[in-house]
Protein backbone atom coordinates (compact mmCIF):
# COMPACT_ATOMS: atom_id res chain seq x y z
CA UNK A 1 0.00 0.00 0.00
CA UNK A 2 1.35 3.69 -0.74
CA UNK A 3 0.59 4.57 2.62
CA UNK A 4 3.02 1.54 4.02
CA UNK A 5 4.94 2.45 1.58
CA UNK A 6 5.66 5.92 2.57
CA UNK A 7 5.70 5.04 6.13
CA UNK A 8 8.17 2.70 4.87
CA UNK A 9 10.40 5.71 2.85
CA UNK A 10 10.05 7.96 6.08
CA UNK A 11 11.45 5.21 8.18
CA UNK A 12 14.46 4.50 6.33
CA UNK A 13 14.96 7.84 5.98
CA UNK A 14 14.68 8.88 9.86
CA UNK A 15 16.70 5.89 10.10
CA UNK A 16 19.33 6.81 7.90
CA UNK A 17 19.23 10.73 9.18
CA UNK A 18 19.70 9.29 12.81
CA UNK A 19 22.57 7.01 11.47
CA UNK A 20 24.24 10.38 9.43
CA UNK A 21 23.81 12.09 12.55
CA UNK A 22 24.96 9.59 15.37
CA UNK A 23 27.77 8.72 12.20
CA UNK A 24 28.29 12.70 12.22
CA UNK A 25 28.53 13.01 16.01
CA UNK A 26 30.76 10.05 16.32
CA UNK A 27 32.90 11.40 13.87
CA UNK A 28 32.90 14.82 15.86
CA UNK A 29 33.26 12.87 19.14
CA UNK A 30 36.50 10.67 17.32
CA UNK A 31 38.42 14.27 16.26
CA UNK A 32 37.61 15.95 19.88
CA UNK A 33 39.06 12.12 21.30
CA UNK A 34 42.10 12.94 18.76
CA UNK A 35 42.66 15.78 19.68
CA UNK A 36 42.49 15.83 23.28
CA UNK A 37 45.19 12.68 22.74
CA UNK A 38 47.25 14.64 20.85
CA UNK A 39 47.22 17.37 23.60
CA UNK A 40 47.89 14.79 25.97
CA UNK A 41 50.93 13.74 23.96
CA UNK A 42 52.03 17.12 23.49
CA UNK A 43 52.13 17.85 27.27
CA UNK A 44 53.45 14.28 28.29
CA UNK A 45 56.54 15.21 25.93
CA UNK A 46 56.61 19.00 27.36
CA UNK A 47 56.45 16.65 30.31
CA UNK A 48 59.31 14.66 29.69
CA UNK A 49 61.36 17.26 28.64
CA UNK A 50 60.88 19.24 32.16
CA UNK A 51 61.42 16.04 33.99
CA UNK A 52 64.67 15.51 31.61
CA UNK A 53 65.64 19.17 33.01
CA UNK A 54 64.79 18.39 36.16
CA UNK A 55 66.93 15.24 36.31
CA UNK A 56 70.07 17.17 34.43
CA UNK A 57 69.52 19.34 37.26
CA UNK A 58 69.29 16.94 40.37
CA UNK A 59 72.60 15.40 39.06
CA UNK A 60 74.54 18.03 38.50
CA UNK A 61 73.57 19.02 42.18
CA UNK A 62 74.27 15.57 43.41
CA UNK A 63 77.76 16.36 41.50
CA UNK A 64 78.04 19.66 43.01
CA UNK A 65 76.89 18.05 46.74
CA UNK A 66 79.68 15.58 46.38
CA UNK A 67 81.85 18.48 45.53
CA UNK A 68 81.65 19.95 48.75
CA UNK A 69 81.40 16.54 50.72
CA UNK A 70 85.24 16.10 49.41
CA UNK A 71 85.66 20.31 50.40
CA UNK A 72 84.56 19.53 53.60
CA UNK A 73 86.52 16.25 54.29
CA UNK A 74 89.69 18.17 53.79
CA UNK A 75 88.76 20.97 55.32
CA UNK A 76 87.98 18.64 58.32
CA UNK A 77 91.43 16.39 57.72
CA UNK A 78 92.72 20.40 57.99
CA UNK A 79 91.41 21.33 60.82
CA UNK A 80 92.27 17.70 62.64
CA UNK A 81 95.89 18.21 61.57
CA UNK A 82 95.86 21.99 62.85
CA UNK A 83 94.28 21.03 65.97
CA UNK A 84 97.13 18.17 65.98
CA UNK A 85 99.76 20.97 65.57
CA UNK A 86 98.38 22.95 68.05
CA UNK A 87 99.05 20.48 70.14
CA UNK A 88 102.42 19.67 69.37
CA UNK A 89 103.34 22.52 69.88
CA UNK A 90 101.30 23.55 73.21
CA UNK A 91 103.57 20.40 73.99
CA UNK A 92 107.01 22.15 72.95
CA UNK A 93 105.55 25.16 74.81
CA UNK A 94 105.13 23.10 77.89
CA UNK A 95 108.38 21.81 77.68
CA UNK A 96 110.11 25.01 77.16
CA UNK A 97 108.14 26.36 80.00
CA UNK A 98 109.24 23.76 82.36
CA UNK A 99 112.71 23.61 81.15
CA UNK A 100 113.42 27.39 81.78
CA UNK A 101 111.79 26.77 85.12
CA UNK A 102 114.53 24.46 86.12
CA UNK A 103 117.20 26.21 84.79
CA UNK A 104 115.80 28.87 86.70
CA UNK A 105 115.80 26.80 89.47
CA UNK A 106 119.46 25.54 89.01
CA UNK A 107 120.52 29.25 88.42
CA UNK A 108 118.96 30.02 91.85
CA UNK A 109 120.67 26.78 93.46
CA UNK A 110 123.95 27.44 91.96
CA UNK A 111 123.61 31.30 92.93
CA UNK A 112 122.63 30.51 96.54
CA UNK A 113 125.63 28.25 96.46
CA UNK A 114 128.33 30.93 95.35
CA UNK A 115 127.12 33.29 98.33
CA UNK A 116 127.72 30.67 100.81
CA UNK A 117 131.14 29.92 99.15
CA UNK A 118 132.15 33.62 99.13
CA UNK A 119 130.79 34.18 102.67
CA UNK A 120 133.19 31.22 103.93
CA UNK A 121 135.83 32.83 102.13
CA UNK A 122 135.50 35.92 103.74
CA UNK A 123 134.54 34.58 107.04
CA UNK A 124 138.34 32.55 106.74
Amino acid sequence: TPHYQFDHARDVFVDAAKQSVTDQDTVEQQARVNGKIEEEKRQSESLEKLLKGEKEQVEELRLHVKGLAKDLALCDKDRTRGLEVQKEHEKELEDEKRRKHELRDQLHDSTKQLWEVQKEDQQN
